[in-house]
């Protein structure tokens, strides 16, 4: 009678050892998973920061140039409008999941980049055939200003999801 005990003991013990593997394996891949989303989320952040740090950067090269006609600063600006592309579409890349962050980067972040991108370009044009002040004129103008407040809006929007 009591080596049943001892049996019933040892075949309960081994049921909850195997029990509490099992559970362990899924917390495991549980916890894997909210790993991974954290690591693209803190991916999708360094993307989308890096975007409007371009955009800054993009923005300083033109003004260098505006004030001292040098010439490096639009080296500078074409390569930084080229680096906008890969980023934009890094950025699309990592939101292939989400339906919502996809249309934000196709209808609203990447229209408004591109135009941002091509305003500076025409800053530039006009302050070499014009004049600084008609390119500051222009570029001061209420358009310029939406795009750099929807762009910054729809960024956080977009790191938001």
């Amino acid at each position: 009678m009591r080596t049943d005990r001892v049996k019933v003991l040892l075949v309960f013990s081994i049921a909850l050892t195997l029990l509490s593997g099992i559970l362990t394996y899924f917390a495991v891949i549980e916890s894997r998973k909210r790993v991974d989303l954290v690591f693209h989320s803190y991916e999708v952040l360094r993307q989308s920061s890096k975007l409007l740090s371009s955009i800054s950067q993009v923005e300083s090269n033109v003004r260098g140039y505006m004030l001292t006609w040098d010439s490096s600063f639009l080296k500078n600006y074409a390569s930084e409008k080229e680096m906008y592309k890969k980023q934009l579409a890094t950025l699309r890349e990592l939101s292939l999941g989400d339906t919502s962050q996809t249309n934000l980067i196709d209808r609203k972040i990447g229209p408004y980049v591109s135009y941002k991108i091509q305003q500076l370009g025409i800053v530039a044009t006009i302050a070499k055939q014009y004049s600084i002040d008609s390119a500051i004129h222009y570029s001061s103008a209420q358009r310029e200003r939406l795009t750099i407040a929807n762009l910054k809006l729809y960024t956080s929007e977009f790191n938001a999801h």
